[in-house]
């Protein structure tokens, strides 16, 4: 028998995925010589690909028998007892690596994804810093350490490592791909879309970046070529809810309520969401189509009644007065986010400072409300902030009485919500009041997120948008009743 070229063989297979024949062949070498050290290795390969990590463990094990000198067998242990959740062994065997090898750059980078996942911050950074040390072109080091920040929303140092990735190697594709994604992750959509559209021309096949292309375009306002993209989506995909449902909003927006109504209808038919058949009552309460209408709402009702989340805020108000059935959608709303611990205020401002939030700083029954509050704010004891989601309006004379009355009137129209976030914290804001809620246009991350050491819902939703985002809400007795009051 010639091993060798039995076992080149059994090489090939396994490059080429035959993985049954070349375990075949690996087991027939065995026969003859049942410590040939390059088949046992081949099958710990083949066994983890089949994630048969028992069986490659035990492998593992007798390889090492033969041969206790060779870190890469200590290495891919480590990978095996990472299989099977054993971090602390997995870590054990990456020490035995580096011990027989400090130069090798993988084990400090696996470390550091392993201690990650043990949540050990200090000493996963410690290691990507040394694996980066070891070699500056390192481009998977940079891009773990990159994934590592995203994950933990720091947006500067997830950036920094993905472009240093990608300046090592402007192939790697998986980096341009996560900084695309971290891009609109931040609302950045210029960005993204300039990264969208080079990961298309790579691969134009992918139906994840052209629906990603079209939420920039939707954001950055270019309709047209949203509906482009949207329509390659469904060519490429046409099972693939979502992209009915964008280009539904985008016709609504246009006024085509007869496309719009036609690609709601087609969502809800591939995917059960609840927010899809939201929207799909409303439009058709809209065009005063009640086909089917009351079989719609039950079949909310009764989604909203046994579910655990929902990807989007619903407005049952609209056809079903139920506060109970609002705070559980609204908590079920809530689990989308990641909601931060806010810090308390180290500082204290020689007046209190109120920052108000809304996109309907203009004419809007919103402003009419509450300008003449901002009128009487007793400005000897309060400095009085406004946020604007909508872009300053010379013209608007409602508009005006807001600016008039505050003490600054900040456009942030076109910020991203963590800048809006680090503007209200720069400019020590004690107590944020939210005049959206889950209305439309609203940006309630920033609240999940915290942007004051008080946060208040005010206003324009008068209803509860659950716990830990909102300290308060301001209402009355006529809003919030003695038999509702549980509920908010």
């Amino acid at each position: 028998m010639n091993i060798n070229k039995i076992l080149l063989l059994a090489q090939n297979f396994y490059k080429n995925n035959d993985l049954k024949n070349a375990k075949n062949l690996c087991e027939t070498i065995l026969k003859s010589n049942k410590n040939h050290l390059s088949t046992i290795d081949l099958l710990v390969d083949i066994n983890i690909k089949y994630e048969n990590f028992k069986e490659a463990l035990r492998l593992i094990n007798k390889a090492i028998e033969l041969n206790n000198k060779n870190y890469l067998i200590y290495f891919k242990k480590s990978f095996i007892l990472f299989g099977i959740n054993n971090y602390d062994q997995a870590l054990q065997n990456l020490n035995l690596t580096i011990n027989l090898n400090p130069a090798y750059k993988e084990a400090y980078n696996f470390k550091a994804i392993i201690l990650s996942n043990m949540n050990k911050d200090n000493n996963a950074i410690e290691n990507w810093t040394k694996a980066i040390n070891i070699d500056n072109d390192y481009a998977e080091g940079y891009f773990n350490l990159a994934n590592f920040y995203n994950l933990r929303n720091n947006f500067k140092l997830s950036l920094e490592n993905y472009n240093k990735a990608l300046q090592v190697n402007n192939k790697y594709f998986s980096a341009l791909v996560n900084r695309a994604d971290l891009y609109l992750k931040y609302q950045m959509y210029k960005l993204a879309l300039t990264d969208y559209n080079n990961l298309i021309k790579k691969n134009p096949n992918i139906q994840t970046f052209h629906y990603n292309k079209a939420i920039c375009l939707d954001f950055l306002n270019n309709k047209k070529d949203a509906i482009l993209s949207l329509n390659i989506c469904v060519n490429i995909d046409p099972q693939f809810a979502p992209s009915f449902f964008l280009r539904s909003m985008i016709f609504w927006k246009q006024k085509k309520y007869k496309e719009a109504l036609f690609d709601l209808e087609k969502a809800y038919s591939l995917n059960k969401e609840s927010y899809f058949l939201s929207s799909l009552i409303i439009l058709k309460s809209i065009l005063c189509d009640w086909d089917n209408i009351e079989n719609y709402q039950n079949e909310l009702i009764n989604s909203l009644k046994n579910t655990e989340k929902v990807t989007s805020p619903i407005f049952i108000q609209n056809f079903f007065d139920s506060p109970e059935l609002e705070k559980k959608v609204a908590n079920a709303y809530n689990k989308n986010f990641k909601i931060i611990d806010r810090k308390k205020i180290n500082y204290k401002n020689k007046k209190i400072r109120l920052g108000y939030y809304s996109a309907d700083f203009r004419d809007h029954a919103t402003t009419h409300l509450i300008a003449r509050l901002f009128e009487l704010h007793d400005k000897n004891n309060f400095e009085i902030f406004a946020f604007s989601f909508y872009p300053r309006n010379e013209k608007d004379l409602t508009q005006k009485r807001i600016i008039n009355s505050c003490n600054k009137f900040i456009d942030v129209h076109k910020k991203t919500d963590w800048e809006i976030i680090q503007i209200s914290k720069e400019f020590k804001i004690d107590i944020a009041l939210d005049l959206m809620g889950f209305a439309n246009n609203n940006r309630y991350n920033i609240f999940t997120k915290g942007c004051a050491p008080i946060q208040i819902n005010y206003l324009g939703y008068p209803g509860t948008c659950g716990p830990n985002v909102m300290d308060y809400i301001i209402g009355d007795n006529t809003l919030i009743t003695k038999k509702n009051e549980n509920f908010f």
